[in-house]
C-alpha cells in the first residue's frame, strides 16, 4: 500500500468490519478465478511480467457481485469510482472516505481550502510561510518564459499540453483576461514549465512535463495537513516475516506492484484554487484543473 508502513497493522485494517468486508470480497473473487481459469492464468502471467496479447478484464458478473456486497449502484463515471470508495468505507469503517468527496466536489490544494486529515498519518502544523499574503506570489504575464528544456522542445510540450486539454485535465485560454475570468481572481500565479525526457530500452522516448510550483511560491503557501510516512526497507522485510507465519507448506510469497494510470489526474481540483495552477506556453495559458 503506497505510503503506508506495514498497512496490515493499521487500526483501520485490523477493524473487524474491514476484515469481514475483505473476507466477503476475497471469497467472491476466488470463486470467479476458479470458475474462469483463463482469467487466473492471465493474471499470473501479468504479475510475472509476461507480455499479454489482451488485457484481462473483470467479468461483469463479478463486478455486479462486488457492487452488491458494497451496497452501491453501478458507477456512473470511468476511472476512480467514488461510489465504490464510499461503499467500501461505509461497510469496512475505513476512515479515508474523503477521497470519494474529492472525486465528486474537487480536492483541496491546501491554500484556500484545508486538506482534511483522516488520522492515517500524523498531523503537521502549518509552516510560517503559509500565512504570507497570497498577492505576494501573484504573477505578471508580461515577458514570461519557461525553463530552457521546455522552450527548446516546443512541439513536444505542445503535444503534451494538447493531450491534457483533450483529457479535460486542463483548460486553455488565449488571453490573460480569460484566465482571470475562469479562475475568478486577478491574483493568478504562473508556474514555469520544464520538460523531462527519458529514452526507453526500445529506443523510444518518454516525455513528462513539470510545472514548478516550488519556484512560483505555490508550495510555500500549501498546508499539507498530514505528514506522509513512507515505508522503509526494514518495514518490507518485517512484512515478509509476518506473511511467512501465515503460509502453508509449498506456498510462496510474491512481490508485485500496482499502478493506477494517471491516478492524480483523475481527481479534480477545487475551482477556487485553479488560480495557483496556471502555466503559459506558446502564447496560450493553461489552467490545470486536476491534481
Amino acid at each position: 500500500n503506497g505510503g503506508m508502513r506495514s498497512p496490515h497493522r493499521a487500526a483501520c485494517v485490523r477493524d473487524s468490519r474491514a476484515q469481514a468486508t475483505g473476507a466477503l470480497l476475497r471469497l467472491r473473487i476466488l470463486k470467479c478465478l476458479r470458475e474462469d481459469t483463463s482469467l487466473l492464468e492471465q493474471t499470473v502471467d501479468m504479475i510475472q511480467g509476461k507480455a499479454l496479447k489482451t488485457t484481462p478484464k473483470i467479468p461483469k458478473n463479478l463486478l455486479k457481485d462486488i457492487y452488491n456486497i458494497l451496497g452501491v449502484q453501478v458507477p456512473t463515471s470511468k476511472g476512480i469510482s467514488p461510489e465504490i470508495i464510499s461503499g467500501y468505507c461505509r461497510l469496512s469503517g475505513d476512515p479515508d472516505n474523503i477521497l470519494s468527496e474529492w472525486k465528486i466536489h474537487g480536492a483541496p490544494l491546501g491554500i484556500i481550502n484545508d486538506v482534511t486529515p483522516t488520522g492515517i498519518f500524523p498531523p503537521v502544523a502549518p509552516a510560517d510561510s503559509t500565512r504570507d499574503p497570497l498577492e505576494d506570489i501573484a504573477s505578471d504575464p508580461r515577458g514570461w518564459a519557461n525553463y530552457k528544456s521546455a522552450e527548446e522542445s516546443p512541439e513536444t510540450i505542445a503535444e503534451i499540453l494538447q493531450n491534457m486539454v483533450k483529457e479535460k485535465w486542463a483548460l486553455t485560454c488565449t488571453t490573460w483576461a480569460e484566465v482571470v475570468s475562469i479562475v475568478g481572481s486577478d491574483q493568478v500565479t504562473l508556474s514555469k514549465l520544464a520538460l523531462i525526457s527519458k529514452q526507453k530500452d526500445d529506443g523510444t522516448w518518454k516525455h513528462r512535463i513539470i510545472w514548478d510550483l516550488l519556484r512560483s511560491g505555490v508550495n510555500s503557501r500549501v498546508h499539507q495537513g498530514e505528514r506522509i510516512i513512507l515505508p522503509r526497507v526494514l518495514d518490507v522485510a518485517q512484512d515478509v516475516l509476518d506473511l511467512l507465519k501465515c503460509i502453508h507448506p509449498g506456498e510462496e510469497i510474491w512481490f508485485f506492484g500496482t499502478d493506477v494510470s494517471d491516478a492524480f489526474h483523475q481527481i479534480p481540483l477545487r475551482q477556487d484554487e485553479w488560480r495557483f495552477t496556471v502555466a503559459e506556453f506558446g502564447g496560450k495559458y493553461y489552467v490545470f484543473t486536476v491534481l
